[in-house]
């Protein structure tokens, strides 16, 4: 009966300590987008861009990217950039949660040249 008792006090303890190990939301402060520096792609090419969000242990690290000028450049959902007439464009890298959010938008933008091929 001791041992009985004993389990089912050792039981409910772990319980209780478990009861409080909800995940907790850790969110975006900032992206950054690499590469650095200079950002060329020539009509009809590619380059990917990669966002990193901050900090490194924020819950949701996806990103929605767009193109300041679809005419110039596209970006699809990975990042990957096309240069589809010569200019000067801007992608952004939004973290999801921040699309659609009240308050100040979290994003940032990397200036990117398109060239002739």
């Amino acid at each position: 009966m001791k041992k009985l008792l004993l389990l089912a006090v050792a039981a409910i303890t772990l319980m209780a300590g478990n009861c409080n190990s909800d995940p907790v939301f850790v969110a975006v402060r900032g992206v950054n987008i690499a590469p650095i520096g200079y950002v060329s792609v020539a009509v009809g090419s590619t380059i990917t861009l990669t966002a990193t969000v901050v900090p490194p242990n924020a819950t949701n690290k996806d990103i929605v990217w767009s193109s300041s000028d679809i005419s110039r450049a596209t970006v699809n959902a990975s990042g990957v950039v096309t240069g589809v007439s010569t200019g000067t464009i801007a992608i952004r890298a939004t973290p999801i949660e921040a699309v659609g959010a009240v308050g100040p938008m979290i994003y940032t933008e990397k200036i990117v040249v398109v060239t002739a091929p």
